[in-house]
């Protein structure tokens, strides 16, 4: 029996151990970032030394060049939308955060947002820049729900694309031109920058 339980302490032990690496990045924040299409978010492997700098866990998601043709199609767009919760539930796991933020851009906005709507994803701050989310998006439920704490709408006065998405894509919308019609109290800010367009 003595040995017995000697074996069972020494395996809690060990396995204490192992969790030990992974909850370091508890204390971490962590901070996962999104790009949108056309590209492979070169400025999100800029952020990461400047995050790592800053005390935040860098976790870029990156889910490969998407075409404008794609962004069409609603099985395509959808497609994605369960690729960014694999992601999430992934990268969660592996750092051990339930609760992570996000930077998004463009169609990674739009990622986010249905992944928030559809799978109740929790984020503690997120920031939008060239937000392609309807402007009907009703933030304070999710707020409510406890999903999002904090937020950030970077909106450009010159942004093209958040101007014509909404005639091409039926469920987007001009965000990140014009904001959100629910700010959701004190939770939602927006900065409105004039001369910039959709990826400055």
């Amino acid at each position: 029996m003595e040995g017995h339980a000697r074996q069972s302490r020494i395996e809690e032990d060990e396995s204490g151990a192992q969790e030990r690496p992974g909850r370091t990045t508890m204390s971490r924040p962590v901070v996962m970032s999104l790009h949108g299409i056309r590209t492979r978010g070169t400025w999100q492997k800029e952020l990461v030394p400047e995050l790592s700098k800053a005390g935040f866990v860098p976790v870029p998601l990156d889910y490969g060049w998407f075409g404008p043709f794609k962004l069409l199609l609603p099985w395509s767009r959808q497609r994605q939308v369960d690729w960014f919760r694999d992601e999430y539930l992934n990268k969660c796991n592996i750092h051990q955060c339930d609760r992570p933020s996000i930077i998004a851009h463009s169609f990674g906005t739009y990622l986010v947002a249905l992944a928030v709507e559809k799978y109740m994803l929790k984020f503690d701050q997120l920031i939008f820049c060239g937000a392609i989310v309807r402007r009907d998006y009703p933030w304070s439920q999710f707020i409510d729900y406890d999903l999002v704490r904090r937020a950030l709408n970077d909106s450009a006065r010159l942004d093209f694309w958040a101007r014509v998405v909404e005639w091409v894509v039926p469920d987007a919308g001009q965000s990140g031109l014009r904001g959100f019609e629910d700010s959701a109290g004190d939770v939602w800010s927006s900065a409105s920058i004039r001369l910039f367009g959709h990826s400055d």
